[in-house]
This record gives structure tokens, C-alpha cells and sequence, in this order.
């Protein structure tokens, strides 16, 4: 930028910084599924900006089930979903399963499970698939570990 002759500025930060992709939802830490996370995303003294399609609310139907999770709005919800992110318009339908630290930007329809994984936009699910099973974090897949 300097070199093609833009002006270029700097200034001090000394306030808090966290990545908050869904990626540091994988870590260690428990990041902003905690019940006292460092960053809140409610607090009205601290916006957070963002790029976001316009869409429906969330909606959460009779069949679901969702615990300690953030849904997106656009999302709609007859599955389970359970300390998970999911994007804007996420669907999870009924027997699909969202679980343990994942983040999803795709559809699910039953009886789909995504464990400890992240799926982006335009990733395919087939039908009865398991992504993430098992507590064994360096194994990639349970029927074909060398796979």
C-alpha cells in the first residue's frame, strides 16, 4: 500500500481482542458458549459490527432440542443442537444432531450427527452420515482410520 502511494495510518489499541471464528470454538477453551464469556456479545456498550444478510428470525420448532448454543437468525430448528454456533440460515431438521463445540453453515436433515466439527457453506451431508464421532481427536475417520 505504501509503495503505490496510499497514506497509511496506525493507531494504539488497548482494549480486549479475541478471533471469534467459529474455528477458536474448537479450542480448549470454551470461548463464547460459557455462561460468563470474556466477550460478550450483549453487551450494548460494546457493539460488535458485522456483515449480515437480512432474514427471518430464528425459529425453533416443537421437535427441537437446544442447549447452551448461539443460534443465527435465519436458522430454523426441529432437530437437536447442543453447545454449537450456527450460521445464518442453518436448518436442522428433525433427527439431525449439531453437538459438542460445532459450527455449522450448511443444512442438516435427519438423522445426520456432526461432533466436534465445522461445516461451511455448500458442504454436503448425505443421508445417515456421522462427521466427528468418538473422542479421539487425531483419528479422522472411525471405519477407515487410515483414511
Amino acid at each position: 500500500m505504501i509503495e503505490g502511494g496510499a497514506r497509511v495510518y496506525g493507531y494504539r489499541f488497548d482494549g480486549y481482542w479475541q478471533d471469534v471464528e467459529p474455528y477458536s470454538l474448537l479450542g480448549g477453551e470454551p470461548g463464547l458458549l460459557s455462561d460468563a464469556p470474556e466477550l460478550d456479545l450483549y453487551d450494548r456498550e460494546w457493539v460488535i459490527h458485522t456483515r449480515s444478510e437480512e432474514r427471518a428470525p430464528a425459529r425453533i420448532g416443537s421437535t427441537a432440542q437446544v442447549h447452551r448454543s448461539l443460534i443465527s437468525h435465519g436458522c430454523v430448528i426441529n432437530g437437536s443442537v447442543v453447545n454449537s454456533v450456527l450460521s445464518p440460515g442453518v436448518v436442522v431438521d428433525v433427527g439431525a444432531v449439531v453437538a459438542t463445540r460445532s459450527s455449522c453453515s450448511t443444512p442438516l436433515s435427519g438423522p445426520e450427527r456432526v461432533d466436534r466439527a465445522i461445516l461451511d457453506k455448500e458442504v454436503a451431508v448425505g443421508s445417515g452420515a456421522i462427521v466427528g464421532e468418538g473422542t479421539d481427536l487425531d483419528v479422522v475417520n472411525r471405519r477407515d482410520p487410515a483414511g
